[in-house]
């Protein structure tokens, strides 16, 4: 199998790391792993640096993920029948990335599960029909979507991944106030 992922400081358009970020693929959900990973560690370790969002394609949640101390964007595309990364980003990842984000916060100060959150479809244009949820309560700076394909396996799927993150990177760009760089 392979995983595959990524974080961008400044809006990265491919798993390159492009943008001050980093990224990696490798077997077994390796690389989609580490680049998930990325969202915490260097705020726990180079609180300096602020990865601004990560993604992940057919990659797990890393197990023992360190505490995160501040919000970032996130995009995952991965298959329902692949029981290796769905499962974990769809019950593990998400749930963490909406709490750290303070998504749909209600006023006792917890955090509805993904289920139950506002969303919308995102770009079917490009992704698909129904296959992306955009969980409408996050902060516009730190958006969160959800891709939910079928039939794709642990496939890399860089036939959606590829429009769908530049998609994803320049709506965070616009939203920051610059100038989209991928022209999508």
């Amino acid at each position: 199998g392979q995983g595959n992922g990524g974080a961008s400081g400044a809006g990265g358009s491919d798993d390159s790391g492009g943008g001050g970020g980093a990224a990696g693929s490798g077997a077994g959900g390796s690389g989609g792993s580490s680049g998930m990973a990325m969202g915490c560690v260097p705020r726990k370790f180079a609180r300096e640096y602020h990865i601004r969002a990560q993604s992940g394609i057919s990659g797990g949640e890393p197990d023992n993920n360190p505490p995160c101390n501040g919000p970032i964007a996130a995009i995952w595309i991965h298959d329902f029948d692949d029981s290796n990364a769905y499962t974990a980003n769809h019950d593990i990842a998400l749930p963490r990335v909406l709490k750290m984000n303070g998504c749909g916060k209600k006023a006792d100060g917890s955090i509805p599960k993904p289920a139950d959150q506002p969303t919308k479809p995102w770009h079917d244009d490009i992704m698909g029909q129904g296959v992306c949820l955009q969980y409408t309560a996050c902060p516009t700076a730190y958006p969160v979507v959800f891709c939910t394909t079928t039939g794709q396996g642990h496939a890399d799927q860089h036939e959606r991944a590829i429009p769908g993150y530049n998609k994803f990177w320049d709506e965070m760009e616009m939203a920051a106030g610059l100038k989209p760089a991928s022209g999508f």
